[in-house]
């Protein structure tokens, strides 16, 4: 394993745990079904450094083990696959599918999109668990829980180093749309020379 993919790792465990203390020491209870916290805050700000599978890995396993140390443990599996797709989709729009685009889009877009699909994951698992009247209950505490996750994520991310973007590891697919944007604008700019 070389040094690249052991820091990598190791900044999905440090995230992973991020995510975890923040769930788990802030958690707002809301009635008997669940809680309201601001892990999703991690959750967006870990897609957008370590890129999709880092935040999808940080957002299952931190979440899921807040659930079960907090005493939600029916909400445990639907919360693993809840998490990892809010940080898959969110890393994966702003790494690749709003790549070249302004940072702020690109920010506001990915978490508004990843926001949604967890409000539908937790609605769908409210449902399953508890019924109709539940899951539009909580929908409404996980749309505050979302946005107020999303102005804590554009306050944090200006300080936090875009690793995913500029730095330490670059997939091959993003390094080879940077390198083919590049190679455009520099095209663009012999042409524009001649």
């Amino acid at each position: 394993m070389n040094k690249k993919t052991t820091f990598y790792l190791v900044l999905i465990a440090l995230f992973s745990a991020l995510v975890f203390v923040v769930t788990y020491l802030l958690p707002v209870p809301i009635g008997v079904v669940g809680y309201v916290n601001f892990g999703d805050a991690v959750i967006f700000i870990a897609s957008m450094v370590l890129g999709p599978v880092g935040g999808m890995v940080a957002g299952a396993v931190g979440s899921t083990l807040a659930d079960v140390f907090l005493g939600y443990v029916t909400y445990a599996p639907f919360t693993f696959f809840v998490k990892g797709a809010e940080g898959l989709v969110c890393g994966l729009l702003y790494g690749k599918a709003l790549f070249g685009k302004k940072s702020w889009v690109r920010r506001a877009v990915s978490m508004t999109v990843a926001g949604v699909v967890a409000t539908l994951g937790y609605f769908i698992a409210d449902l399953v668990l508890y019924g109709i009247y539940a899951a539009l209950a909580n929908c409404v505490f996980m749309v505050l829980q979302v946005g107020v996750s999303m102005l804590i994520a554009f306050v944090a991310l200006p300080r936090v180093p875009a690793l995913y973007e500029h730095g330490a590891w670059k997939t091959d697919a993003i390094q080879k749309k940077k390198e083919d944007i590049e190679k455009e604008e520099k095209d663009e700019n012999d042409t524009s020379e001649k």
